[in-house]
């Protein structure tokens, strides 16, 4: 019973092959290794990666001042413009009365003088 189970489990203990064994450790150790390569390689792809999102980050970002700074001057353009446009409609205003006021007073003082 018992005596015959451990005597067969120490013969096969005795009977294992070293060499085999050698070789299954080398190719453990290989594989520790390529896995390892691996990793690294990974880890340097994503540094690499967030890198280079930190610079299309800071582009963006100059991008986005840029475009706020066109906005802003065009705002300005736009508010400037309607002030000129205000103003030069008061300008018309104010030219072609001018010319009405003139324009009358020359026909009074032209009808006053032929009165005489």
């Amino acid at each position: 019973g018992r005596s015959s189970e451990r005597e067969e489990l120490l013969s096969r203990r005795s009977n294992i092959n070293w060499q085999g064994q050698a070789e299954d450790d080398a190719r453990v150790r290989s594989s520790v290794a390529t896995s390892r390569r691996v990793l690294d390689e990974a880890l340097d792809t994503g540094t690499a990666i967030l890198d280079s999102l930190s610079g299309q980050r800071d582009r963006l970002k100059a991008a986005q001042r840029k475009a706020f700074d066109v906005m802003n001057s065009v705002g300005i353009s736009a508010s400037l413009l309607r002030v000129i446009d205000r103003r030069h409609r008061g300008d018309r205003w104010i030219t072609y009365g001018g010319m009405a006021v003139i324009t009358i007073v020359l026909v009074i003082t032209w009808w006053l003088l032929r009165r005489k």
